[in-house]
């Protein structure tokens, strides 16, 4: 370790295979939202109410009238492995009535049948939330990305079985992620289901910020997931958050700014190293976006 460095805690990591994978914003898998009192969200998975807090305070409100619901098309697929895949899709419209930022996501909403049988297989019915991919406002092209797992949840199910002419029905969210500033240094972690917003993310920071990134994927061809190459950033792509064992450089709690999501165990144990860091909350992003099973 460097003079003065921090590493992450060292902590077991469960690779996720069985998991119902997620990107940013749909929360756990498997779950009803509906809001709560404070700034908090209730979800409902497999027989009780779990209240768990949202970074609300690190999302700013939309001030334009919200896209409530809106028909896109997918126009071509691309596997870019046999568990990763990407959707392009032609928005119809919809982008020019975006308010874009980084890691702005969709909610996709799905037939009524395919919703049924994801309740009849235990997982709640309901939108999921999609980070939008490299969108060209211009072309009103943007892509979804998906990572495929077995079982099939309701998005990756759908996502797989998708081709050229394929519609769904989306709408905006109501709220926006903020990057704080002043920004020197961005600490970026996710895995694969947060690696969309990883690469909103990196397109979006001021030129002058330098940035770290730690995707963290168990397969071996993990390399092939795209991530925006930018000046002053250094990428390092791990089979697990324990195998970095890095020594990183102080966080500076008025120039820094962590956003990390992913499995619960991720998100835990970057929280720890954000606690040991001393980070502010305002500078601080960490969001739990699907759950392994035992």
């Amino acid at each position: 370790m460097r003079s003065g460095g921090q590493a992450f805690p060292k902590q077991a990591l469960r690779p996720g295979q069985g998991g119902r994978i997620l990107p940013r914003g749909a929360r756990q898998p498997g779950m009803a939202l509906r809001p709560g009192k404070g700034g908090r969200l209730a979800k409902r998975w497999r027989g009780g109410p779990v209240w768990k807090d949202v970074a609300v305070e690190r999302e700013r409100p939309q001030t334009a009238a919200r896209v409530e619901r809106h028909t896109v098309e997918v126009i071509q697929t691309t596997d870019i492995t046999s568990w990763y895949r990407r959707l392009d899709c032609a928005g119809h419209g919809l982008l020019p009535q975006l308010s874009l930022a980084p890691a702005s996501y969709l909610l996709l909403h799905f037939a009524d049948s395919a919703s049924e049988a994801a309740r009849t297989a235990g997982e709640a019915p309901g939108p999921r939330a999609y980070t939008i991919v490299r969108p060209d406002v211009a072309a009103d092209r943007f892509s979804l990305d998906f990572v495929l797992h077995e079982p099939p949840g309701l998005a990756s199910a759908w996502a797989a079985q998708a081709v050229p002419g394929t519609t769904i029905e989306v709408s905006e969210p109501p709220h926006h992620l903020v990057v704080p500033a002043p920004l020197r240094h961005a600490l970026l972690v996710g895995d694969a289901s947060a690696a969309a917003a990883l690469d909103s993310i990196l397109r979006c920071l001021p030129a002058s910020a330098q940035a770290t990134v730690l995707f963290i994927d168990p397969h071996a061809d993990r390399d092939a997931v795209p991530l925006a190459a930018r000046p002053g950033t250094v990428t390092r792509r791990l089979p697990t958050l324990a195998d970095a064992d890095l020594a990183l450089p102080p966080l500076d709690p008025a120039a820094s700014w962590l956003w990390a999501a992913g499995e619960r165990a991720l998100a835990k144990q970057v929280r720890l190293f954000a606690r040991a860091s001393a980070l502010p909350r305002d500078r601080q992003h960490i969001q739990t976006y699907w759950v392994a099973r035992a």
